[in-house]
């Protein structure tokens, strides 16, 4: 929103949830106070980054939208919406999409729609093999 670029690829090492959205579509909306509890302890705590990307063209209704509301995560305004070349990189026909991202970079799922509480299991799974994977020694 602040005129800055970001590349995916400089998160590497996070956990990362990108997240296409409506700031008018009624799922987000709903699920916003669930993603707030969520998103903002994992920000807090550990390499973690949520990227919202809003799909409405109107830059003037993110903005809106985002002007006091204490939303966590790096907030980026997609050109051309769903008719954009975000969307038709990341193959997003509905809102809300989420896509949970490794630390190592690769996409570990896809969310469509009210998908909160599975996204928060994923994370989970994927923090809880992370800790695994750093205890050390052979794994049985």
């Amino acid at each position: 929103v602040d005129g800055r670029s970001l590349r995916l690829d400089s998160l590497r090492g996070r956990i990362v949830v990108l997240e296409f959205y409506a700031p008018r579509n009624e799922i987000f909306l709903r699920e916003a106070g669930l993603r707030n509890r969520l998103y903002r302890p994992l920000s807090e705590r550990l390499p973690f980054t949520a990227l919202a990307i809003s799909m409405d063209p109107d830059s003037l209704i993110t903005e809106a939208f985002l002007e006091g509301r204490d939303i966590p995560g790096v907030h980026i305004i997609a050109p051309g919406g769903l008719d954009g070349p975000l969307a038709e990189l990341y193959n997003v026909n509905l809102l809300p999409t989420r896509f949970l991202i490794g630390p190592d970079g690769r996409i570990v799922r896809k969310f469509v729609g009210s998908a909160m509480e599975p996204l928060q299991a994923e994370i989970a799974a994927l923090l809880n093999l992370a800790a695994g994977n750093d205890a050390g020694g052979p794994r049985r």
